[in-house]
């Protein structure tokens, strides 16, 4: 799978079986996350994974046919993606932290 990624384009390829990402990437200038959940929390936490100060972005990609729990289904739930976005989004323009982007995509 490394040669495919890096055929694509990929700069750094992180095996997550054998490295966690956030101790080998640094000052990505997007990370596109299709997993979410453990993995945006992670890159969030960390001030090493994105480039600072309103120049990096997380891009969390929603999938439509994705079925939620229980927990996820509460519209409050639904409704925090949004919220980080522009809550963090806001911060970024204001020179602190990094964008988030929260897109729903058709499989």
């Amino acid at each position: 799978n490394e040669e495919l990624v890096r055929r694509l384009g990929a700069d750094q390829v992180v095996d997550y079986r054998a490295q966690r990402f956030e101790d080998v990437v640094r000052d990505a200038d997007v990370v596109l996350d299709t997993v979410a959940q453990e993995y945006e929390l992670r890159t969030l936490q960390s001030e090493t994974v994105l480039k600072q100060g309103g120049r990096g972005h997380y891009v969390h990609v929603i999938s439509t046919d994705w079925q939620p729990s229980s927990r996820e289904a509460n519209p409050v739930y639904m409704m925090l993606p949004l919220v980080k976005k522009w809550v963090l989004s806001a911060m970024a323009r204001l020179g602190r932290g990094v964008f988030y982007h929260c897109n729903p995509v058709t499989p």
